[in-house]
């Protein structure tokens, strides 16, 4: 399959080869979860999800709480 800007095509059936693992701004935490991943799933493709956390946004139970 081909990339576009780095981002590399994946088929269907291809999914059940790959670990998705989502990471935050905790650089530490972060580093040993990707770690613990290549260790347990070091045969399969692992996918790294970063997940932005602002610090300014208010939970979703405090904004339906208002």
């Amino acid at each position: 399959m081909g990339s576009i800007e780095g981002v590399e095509a994946v088929r269907l059936d291809d999914v059940e080869d790959i670990v998705y693992v989502a990471v935050g701004k905790n650089v530490e935490k972060s580093e040993k979860l990707l770690l613990w991943a290549a260790k347990n799933f070091g045969t399969k493709k692992i996918c790294v999800l970063h997940v932005h956390q602002p610090e300014n946004v208010k939970s979703l139970s405090e904004s339906l709480a208002m």
